[in-house]
C-alpha cells in the first residue's frame, strides 16, 4: 500500500458505501431499523472530531479519508471513546460536519449504518435506556454498576 497525503481529498464519502441487504433499496424506517437490530452488537452516539485526509491507496486512485469519532453513550457492548473510521462506510448522503453528532449501528466496531443524530430521535426512543455514557473527564460510566436498581426497572 501507498500512503499518500492529501491536502484536500478529492472526495470525503463513499457513493457506494457497504449498506446492509435490508437498506438496499428500502427506505429508512421501523421495519428497516428492526431488521438491521437483528445484525447490530452495539448502537452508540459519536461526535465527529476531526477528517484525517491522509488515505492509503492502492494504485486505484480509490483512497478516502479517515475520520475521528468520540463517542460519548451508547446501547449493548461498549466500544472505545475515540476511534477511526475509513470513509468506506461513510455514505455521501451523510452531511458530515465536525462537531456534529451521528448515530451508528455497530457490528463489532464496523458501521453497518449511520445517520446524523438530529434525524435519529425516533431510534433513540426505541432503544429505550442507555447502557454505558462516557463522562466530561472521559471515564466509562455504567449505570446499573452506579446503581443496583437501573437495571432492576429495565426491561
Amino acid at each position: 500500500l501507498l500512503a499518500l497525503l492529501a491536502p484536500a481529498a478529492s472526495f470525503a464519502c463513499n457513493p457506494d458505501f457497504p449498506k446492509p441487504p435490508i437498506l438496499q433499496g428500502h427506505g429508512w424506517d421501523t421495519v428497516a431499523r428492526e431488521r438491521l437490530m437483528e445484525d447490530v452488537t452495539t448502537v452508540a452516539v459519536g461526535r465527529l472530531r476531526q477528517r484525517m485526509d491522509i488515505v492509503f491507496d492502492d494504485g486505484s486512485g480509490g483512497g478516502l479519508p479517515r475520520y475521528v469519532f468520540e463517542f460519548s453513550e451508547g446501547w449493548g457492548p461498549v466500544i472505545p471513546r475515540r476511534q477511526t473510521i475509513d470513509g468506506y462506510w461513510v455514505s455521501c448522503e451523510i452531511p458530515l460536519k465536525s462537531g456534529d453528532y451521528y448515530l451508528f449501528f455497530l457490528d463489532g466496531e464496523r458501521p453497518l449504518w449511520i445517520q446524523p443524530a438530529v434525524d435519529a430521535a425516533e431510534d433513540v426512543a426505541s432503544l429505550g435506556d442507555i447502557d454505558w455514557f462516557y463522562d466530561m473527564k472521559g471515564d466509562l460510566v455504567r449505570p446499573e454498576l452506579a446503581d443496583p436498581r437501573a437495571k432492576e426497572t429495565r426491561p
